[in-house]
């Protein structure tokens, strides 16, 4: 026999004597008996009944969990009187008062031992890697939570909206949250006379004056069509603190103020105009603002909707919240050390001798982090214990956060990344919306931020102070290569102008953001917040203007 007989058939038509054909990488394909029959191939049906089996446990559990777990907590579940100044006397949520051994993570999240070089949270990351992995129900229920909040149909196309402002594009399509709005648009129905007034007479508590009205130019609440020469009209920042010390979150009367105020219904083509100059103001009475500030306010419903996901949330020892960036995590690898950054600058901070992260990175429910936030004046001081809580809606950027919060673009229609709107220029530059939850008392050191940005206050008050990107050389920043950098080294609630002469020519002004308040802040404008209650914040970002750059290339940046 030749050799080729071993892989022809007889000419009387019988199976081949090779019966195993392999495809080009090597694998073994099905048999394929005479007249094109398939055979069976014993591993494929192996692997598809056990396929099959884990889908039906996967469906069983998750069957058993929407039937048997109602994770809903009724309207009386949260007390959100909580975001005014009169605290209730009830134990609040959470379980406890606040202090480090009531951290999520037991206390040791950041402060860096062991191997973690100092990063609170690479610890903090480490540590939620090895609580997860381990356990076939931890395994089974993390499945079983992604099957009970899959969309209703598997095309974008039919998915119901949650609620008629709602956008295809962005938001969250699960049935949880669908069924969620569903009931608070049914206590809520719109109507926005009841809205205006339920925000104006019950989350507004404090009024405001400007301290010196003779020495503007304009009126704040009836500015002129165009910017006027000089706007924001500023004053020395010493005048600013010491008539109102940062660490002390009671109202004044009398304030700072310089910024233009513009009712939305009334003055919104100022506010058009005043965005095209690139200049800062505030917008009051939005309806679709004043509807998402009912909406958070109303009791038990931020609780329903955040549910007991963790989140981001910063902590620290005093009421003082400095933004840090971890160095590299790769420094000690070759080919990662010479990242660099935009215009070739090093991408990773370096950290001076002996810096130490000034607060701790962790992940909490929303009510772990109400009942620290919630609590009575006298644990409040600014020597005691402070978080700060965070949300973030990624978008049309992806996945840029575990457990993100996509409802945001669902909550904040005006936030969404549609053409023509008043709070983003520009749609496709959108960096999604990012939301942090203030205890009373809680500041956000003063730093600029490279891009347009647009904030909104939905629940309490927050107070700004605001600096022109020209005012840089007086506000002692850290340099680029810091983990602070685009930061004030100087202490505004305490400036030792002994170490930080150049502050006392500092120049600022300020304004108070209540519920339905929108701040637009142009790119690189300094801010620093004070939380003077317990607030709910977010912002969202679109692009990059260029009005603004030339201080701050003067002042080492860019």
């Amino acid at each position: 026999m030749s050799s080729s007989a071993h892989h022809t058939s007889s000419s009387s038509g019988g199976l081949p004597i090779n019966r195993y054909r392999r495809s080009r990488n090597g694998r073994r394909g099905g048999l394929k008996g005479g007249g094109g029959r398939l055979g069976v191939n014993s591993d494929a049906v192996v692997r598809l009944m056990l396929i099959g089996f884990f889908l039906f446990l996967l469906c069983t559990m998750a069957m058993y969990r929407l039937l048997s777990s109602d994770r809903r907590v009724t309207a009386a579940g949260i007390h959100h009187g909580d975001l005014t100044d009169e605290l209730p006397s009830e134990p609040h949520l959470g379980g406890g008062g606040g202090g480090e051994g009531n951290l999520r993570s037991g206390g040791g999240a950041g402060g860096g031992g062991g191997g973690d070089d100092g990063n609170p949270y690479l610890a903090a990351q480490r540590q939620r890697k090895r609580k997860n992995r381990g356990g076939l129900m931890n395994r089974v229920n993390s499945a079983t939570s992604w099957l009970a909040n899959l969309p209703f149909a598997g095309s974008a196309g039919t998915y119901p909206k949650p609620s008629p402002e709602s956008m295809g594009a962005v938001g969250d399509k699960t049935k949880r949250y669908y069924e969620l709005r569903k009931e608070i648009d049914e206590i809520l129905p719109i109507d926005p006379d009841r809205t205006r007034r339920r925000v104006r007479n019950e989350l507004r508590r404090n009024t405001y004056e400007s301290m010196r009205p003779e020495e503007l130019p304009y009126d704040v609440n009836n500015c002129p069509l165009y910017p006027p020469d000089g706007y924001p009209y500023a004053w020395s920042a010493m005048d600013l603190v010491e008539n109102w010390p940062p660490d002390d979150p009671t109202p004044r009367s009398k304030i700072y103020n310089g910024i233009c105020v513009f009712d939305y219904e009334t003055e919104l083509e100022k506010a058009k105009i005043y965005r095209a100059a690139e200049v800062p103001f505030v917008v009051r009475d939005d309806p679709q603002v004043l509807r998402t500030a009912e909406r958070w306010n109303h009791p038990g419903y931020m609780l329903n909707m955040l549910s007991d996901t963790p989140h981001r949330t910063e902590y620290s020892p005093n009421n003082h919240f400095m933004y840090w960036m971890a160095e590299n995590p790769n420094k000690k690898r070759k080919k990662f050390a010479q990242q660099l950054g935009r215009g070739g600058r090093p991408k990773w901070p370096t950290p001076p001798e002996g810096w130490k992260p000034p607060t701790k990175l962790l992940r909490m429910p929303y009510e772990e982090w109400v009942g620290h936030a919630n609590t009575t004046d006298d644990k409040l001081g600014p020597d005691m214990p402070h978080w700060y809580y965070r949300l973030i809606g990624c978008g049309a950027q992806g996945r840029c956060d575990k457990d993100s919060s996509e409802y945001l673009f669902d909550e904040m229609p005006f936030f969404q990344p549609r053409d023509g709107g008043l709070y983003i220029v520009e749609p496709q530059r959108q960096k999604g919306i990012h939301c942090r939850f203030g205890m009373k008392g809680v500041i956000a050191e003063n730093h600029f931020d490279g891009s347009r940005n647009s904030i909104a206050v939905l629940g309490g008050e927050r107070r700004y102070i605001l600096a022109h990107p020209e005012q840089c050389p007086n506000l002692a920043l850290y340099p680029k290569e810091h983990p602070s950098a685009r930061h004030s080294a100087v202490d505004w609630s305490d400036p030792d102008l002994d170490t930080y002469p150049e502050f006392v020519d500092a120049r600022a002004n300020e304004v108070i953001l209540q519920a339905g308040d929108v701040l637009y802040l142009p790119t690189n404008w300094f801010h620093f917040i004070v939380s003077l209650t317990m607030n709910f914040q977010c912002n969202t970002r679109s692009g990059i203007s260029s009005h603004y750059m030339q201080p701050m290339k003067d002042c080492g940046f860019f």
